[in-house]
């Protein structure tokens, strides 16, 4: 066996190790960084191409594109720097993977970085787009620049049994920053779980009134709400003028059965940051719900109470143990 035949190898064997699946592999180096570059030319040389599981690709798109549904494929960005989608990344395919080569188990930061180019065009209305099922994401950071007025979200997930884990997901956009409408994760997926992740950015001033972080809602109908997604150990982030923003709002007829917090962190820079308040409430639900919001163990900062009935607390039920520092927030069995 060649030396190169036994690096492959050991390659295969090396993205295995990180990567419990078993279809081909694709591996997305920067265009204009990476391909002229020694290590990018060397590994396109020590895969056998005979062996075919490993192909090499300069865009994510182009390496979509190449991954057949249902074959549980794989694509890896490389953590060296942003990867750039020029239109809206629509990912309507099933059981694809994607994992961030930084190192992995960042809750914030990740380094493998999916940006844009451009101000989006009036189509684009999220960065990443995803219907697909059983797709999966691992640390990845989603960045969204762009700043046409159409645009809402960093990522769109409206797919079925989805999994995020150590993903960074953000609106940059200064049209997101004054649009009601806007948020960095619009969920209306079925079965999908974020663990470790950050959600929301504290980098510029939000000025809208009534903004969010996080937007549930259903597919286009009452018969397509969000159910049964959680997010596990994560931090929702936020730094906003407007004192009627929140982290999570629920719309109506949104969430069918549940959607789950659970040991997750709900940071507001408050009047510490320049500009920045003290929002009423962390989470709000329309009277129309449908489905419940489950809280387990919330830690809440510059926020005056998890929910009430005046901003909206339909079926909101917490489970956290009762505050005595009256700096901290005021939870409210609701």
């Amino acid at each position: 066996m060649s030396y190169l035949s036994e690096y492959s190898r050991a390659l295969l064997n090396s993205i295995y190790s990180q990567v419990p699946a078993f279809g081909r592999i694709m591996v997305v180096c920067n265009a204009t960084s990476d391909t002229g570059l020694y290590h990018y030319q060397t590994l396109q040389e020590l895969v056998e191409p005979q062996d075919g599981r490993v192909l090499f690709f300069t865009s994510i798109q182009s390496a979509l594109d190449e991954c057949q549904t249902n074959n549980n494929d794989i694509i890896c960005l490389d953590a060296n720097t942003s990867h750039k989608v020029t239109a809206q990344l629509a990912i309507t395919k099933n059981r694809i993977h994607f994992f961030g080569f930084d190192g992995g188990g960042r809750k914030i930061g990740s380094r493998a970085l999916i940006s844009n180019t451009g101000i989006g065009a009036t189509g684009d209305i999220a960065m990443v787009y995803n219907t697909g099922t059983g797709n999966t994401f691992h640390n990845i950071s989603f960045k969204n620049n762009w700043t046409v007025a159409q645009n809402l979200y960093s990522v769109k997930e409206w797919g079925i049994q989805t999994y995020y884990e150590n993903c960074d997901i953000s609106n940059l956009g200064s049209a997101h920053l004054s649009a009601a409408t806007a948020a960095s994760l619009n969920l209306a997926g079925n079965e999908v779980e974020f663990k470790n992740c950050t959600i929301g950015q504290q980098s510029t001033l939000i000025t809208s009134t009534a903004g969010q972080v996080v937007l549930i809602s259903n597919r286009g109908s009452s018969g397509t709400k969000c159910t049964r997604s959680r997010f596990d150990n994560c931090r929702l982030q936020t730094y906003t003028s407007d004192t009627t923003h929140v982290f999570v709002r629920a719309g109506a007829v949104s969430i069918d059965k549940d959607v789950t917090l659970d040991n997750c962190e709900y940071a507001n820079c408050g009047a510490a940051a320049t500009g920045g308040v003290t929002l009423a409430v962390a989470v709000a639900t329309d009277a129309g719900v449908g489905g419940n919001l489950f809280i387990g163990y919330p830690r809440v900062y510059r926020a005056t109470q998890v929910a009430t009935a005046a901003v909206g607390d339909t079926n909101v039920y917490l489970v956290s143990p009762t505050c005595v520092n009256t700096n901290a927030v005021g939870l409210v069995a609701v």
